[in-house]
């Protein structure tokens, strides 16, 4: 299986972009990727990016394709570069190496808002 990484992929406040991974991903001090539950794509039919300006309310039936996909491919790349930080840490580190899933893109506040209340923002707007 071989992916591209061709754009920006976010479901909820999860997010993913080649661009906006920190630079010592791989090293031993650096902590792994937090993980999305399997049920990404269930949970949410909405994205806000990091920069708080480029976001989609994907509820509606045409965009049910691009929650599908943007959930398949933030589980996949998600889990695969955390299974493979693993793999270099418990073969380069010794027993210092962090392996916390905690790293993820946001405003810590923000994601962990989106955690605590995964509804749709943009349906709440619409209603208030």
């Amino acid at each position: 299986l071989v992916l591209h990484y061709c754009q920006r992929y976010s479901l909820g406040r999860w997010f993913f972009s080649k661009y906006k991974l920190r630079e010592d991903f791989f090293t031993c001090d650096a902590p792994l990727l937090r993980e999305p539950p399997p049920n990404l794509g269930e949970i949410y039919d909405w994205y806000i990016f990091p920069n708080e300006i480029d976001s989609m309310d994907m509820s509606i039936a045409r965009r049910q394709h691009a929650v599908v996909l943007n959930g398949w491919m933030l589980c996949t790349i998600l889990y695969a570069l955390n299974d493979i930080a693993t793999t270099v840490k418990h073969n380069h580190c010794g027993s210092d190496a962090n392996f916390q899933k905690v790293e993820h893109f946001h405003n810590a506040a923000k994601f962990q808002q989106m955690l605590d209340d995964p509804s749709n923002p943009f349906q709440k707007n619409q209603t208030a």
